[in-house]
């Protein structure tokens, strides 16, 4: 059921409502604008963001700075919605009683429900395949809203191909009485569905797969019991309903072509330019990947650096991790920072925008540990000296700052010793591949 409407739709709205003096403003633009300007950004501000950051000690211009980027981005979002090009939230979907107590028996809550509903219709993927995905993925439960984690799940099926069409093999293939081995192509057929849904959790092996169908198969009939619901765009609170919820979800990480990306058999939601949406909760002493999605795409540990054609190190200290697009770095342990800023060192073989971090290292062995980040681009240090951090926190985004020659990101981990930058360095990928 769609929101989207016509001119005339408009204009009778308009013609049956003249007693609200609020209408007297004119169209719906001029509407949407003193709405979202005056009394959507108040409400939200003051009901939602502010209560929220207070029980965390956050001061109000903290939570204004946090906010402030995502203001225009809600703001169009509200406008979108009522143009019928950003028709679907959770808030829109209605789950009849008995599906929540039902759900509720089964550890899922309604918003659970509406959220599956929502990235289904945004993502064209069917929201029984997404919740089911959802349910036999626990790990997926750790993050805070299961609307951003669900429309990641329906983005990675369709960017895996869930919509292709299958391959399916002829009956019969004519075989010429004289072929090469070589030439011989063998006909596998496919089942794009299946492909994509195993692309989320390799290692679940068909396991995972028929799991997933399973549950699939027994949420399909009861999600068709939900409805979209059709709003009139022409009350003020509901103008404000629909900019709190797209700046909360803005705000949980949401982004359109967010995908989920297994690092470490962890799930961690990226986009293009926002951080990571937060690994779940990382014990002192384990390790992320701080650089969700890339690959090794220049020098690895222990090559040999050459500048045309001349040796300048024998040892490449760390490894240089790269992904199309550039993105953001995050911390790759708990720990706390103990360089941010410009540096460039020959001892270290470092440069450019660099983040260094001392880890906190698990109770059983307390061998010092540092991790180092070069190459941050201009502008976007999020850590100072002395800061406390967590895995997962964006420390700056991936650049060509120092001695480089492209975005990536040099990445080295140092043992043993003292200081800020620790000693010895060793195999990076042994701790985040």
């Amino acid at each position: 059921m769609e929101v989207a409407m016509s001119q005339s739709d408009w204009e009778n709205v308009t013609e049956d409502r003249q007693d609200v003096p609020f209408l007297d403003l004119g169209n719906l633009l001029s509407y949407l604008r003193v709405g979202c300007l005056v009394f959507t950004l108040l409400s939200c501000v003051l009901l939602c963001v502010v209560p929220y950051y207070a029980q965390q000690g956050r001061w109000l211009d903290d939570v204004w700075e946090l906010i402030k980027p995502f203001l225009p981005i809600s703001a169009e979002d509200t406008l979108d919605y009522f143009h019928g090009e950003y028709p679907y939230l959770p808030g829109d979907v209605l789950v009849p009683e008995g599906l929540v107590e039902s759900a509720e028996r089964q550890g899922l809550e309604e918003y659970d429900l509406q959220s599956a509903v929502a990235a289904g219709k945004r993502t064209r993927i069917p929201s029984e395949v997404i919740l089911s995905v959802y349910i036999n993925a626990p790990w997926l439960h750790m993050y805070e809203d299961s609307f951003v984690t669900m429309h990641a799940i329906g983005r990675t099926l369709l960017e895996n191909g869930y919509l292709d069409p299958p391959i399916i093999c002829p009956e019969e293939t004519p075989v010429p009485e004289v072929i090469e081995e070589e030439d011989v192509e063998a006909c596998v057929e496919i089942d794009p569905k299946h492909k994509a849904i195993m692309s989320l959790y390799p290692n679940g092996g068909s396991a995972w797969l028929y799991s997933v169908l399973d549950t699939s198969g027994i949420w399909a009939g009861p999600l068709g019991t939900v409805e979209i619901e059709e709003f009139e765009p022409n009350e003020l609170w509901y103008i404000a309903t629909i900019f709190n919820e797209s700046l909360r979800i803005r705000l949980a990480g949401y982004k359109e072509d967010n995908i989920l990306v297994l690092v470490n058999g962890l799930p961690v939601i990226i986009g293009t330019d926002i951080a990571p949406v937060a690994y779940p909760i990382v014990p002192d002493g384990y390790f992320v990947h701080p650089y969700p999605g890339s690959s090794i795409t220049g020098y690895r540990f222990g090559d040999p650096v050459y500048d045309h054609g001349v040796l300048v190190r024998a040892h490449h200290p760390g490894v240089d991790l790269g992904k199309p697009g550039g993105g953001p770095v995050v911390a790759a342990c708990n720990g706390r920072v103990t360089y941010a800023g410009w540096m460039d060192s020959a001892s270290l073989w470092i440069s450019g925008i660099v983040v260094a971090i001392e880890c906190n290292p698990p109770s059983t062995d307390p061998t010092p540990i540092c991790t180092l980040y070069g190459h941050g681009a201009e502008g976007t240090l999020k850590v100072r000296n002395g800061d406390d951090v967590r895995a997962g926190d964006w420390l700056f985004s991936a650049g060509n700052t120092g001695y480089s020659f492209g975005v990536h990101l040099h990445f080295d981990v140092r043992v043993g010793g003292g200081g800020p930058f620790c000693n010895q360095s060793v195999d990076p990928m042994y701790y985040i591949d």
